[in-house]
């Protein structure tokens, strides 16, 4: 985390000029828990030859320092500017260290290599003044986390813009590419896991005006009490007018022990199948309709069944 604050420090264009001098200091600090690590630089030659730390609170101060120097020393000042976090984490993860990488950031990163290669994620945005806390409770099993992704993680900027509810004719991709999100909408991990089954329709054919229900199991298939957000999507399979490959109508989280099965019902309105035509006019076109209930909006995780509307 510190070392990413300093090369965050030396990346910032108004920090520029700020190390430029023969001995200058930069200063990082996390009010989470009231570390503050400083250390001062020396320069010869535009050139940075030597690092000393200062630490007080409770900072990994050696790791920190050794991983830092590694990375810093002899390069110019343009150069740690230029550093990378992916030249970071390979670092880090040549030390043979075991690695949770912790992300903070208000839109999606290009986080191809790391998920390749750190075997856990935590997508915090901004936690606040409670962050340190927050991170420690999960990362120790005090508490369970069962969050949904609101937005896609694309695999790269080449797949931007990247959301689940596109036409069919969009996301084509590129030649040997993958065009599928490295994280989908809706999709996030607990420390249980849960499987779905025996998706059903109360009725598999309702009226233009009608409803339906339709109903799964889910179980906790884990070793700990966790919770899971059961998600809906819909697709009209053939309309007058181009309509997304699936939309979210529906969801519900669901606290289960470990081994308890529930059975979880959306219901289906007219509401949730209509949709305005090339007249504008607010409609539900008679028809197919794709029912998909799952764990997140990715094809291979949700289960489908047919529901036909009839005039």
């Amino acid at each position: 985390m510190y070392s990413s604050q300093v090369l965050d420090h030396f990346q910032h264009p108004r920090n520029a000029g700020q190390v430029a001098n023969p001995a200058s200091s930069v200063q990082v600090d996390n009010p989470a828990c009231g570390d503050v690590l400083k250390l001062t630089l020396r320069v010869v030659d535009h050139r940075i030859e030597e690092i000393r730390f200062l630490a007080q609170g409770c900072v990994p101060t050696m790791a920190c320092a050794s991983l830092l120097t590694e990375l810093l020393k002899g390069r110019t000042i343009t150069e740690a500017r230029q550093l990378r976090r992916e030249e970071l984490v390979k670092a880090i993860l040549q030390t043979g260290t075991p690695v949770i990488a912790l992300l903070f950031n208000g839109s999606p990163l290009s986080i191809g290599y790391l998920s390749e290669q750190v075997p856990v994620i935590f997508e915090c945005w901004y936690l606040g003044q409670e962050t340190g806390f927050a991170v420690a409770d999960v990362l120790f099993g005090d508490y369970n986390p069962g969050g949904k992704l609101p937005i896609t993680i694309p695999r790269s900027v080449g797949h931007v813009p990247a959301f689940y509810n596109h036409k069919p004719s969009a996301r084509r991709g590129y030649l040997f590419d993958d065009v599928s999100p490295l994280y989908p909408f809706g999709f996030g991990l607990s420390y249980a896991t849960f499987s779905f089954s025996t998706l059903r329709l109360e009725r598999k054919s309702i009226r233009a005006k009608g409803s339906t229900r339709v109903h799964v199991e889910v179980t906790n298939t884990g070793k700990r009490q966790g919770d899971e957000v059961l998600q809906m999507y819909i697709r009209d399979c053939f309309s007058s007018v181009t309509r997304p490959v699936k939309e979210l109508k529906g969801f519900q989280r669901v606290s289960l022990q470990p081994g308890q099965t529930r059975t979880v019902s959306f219901e289906i309105t007219s509401e949730l199948l209509s949709f305005y035509d090339v007249n504008m006019k607010h409609v539900v076109e008679p028809g197919e309709f794709e029912i998909m209930v799952g764990n997140s909006s990715r094809d291979g995780d949700l289960q489908k069944v047919i529901l036909t509307v009839t005039k």
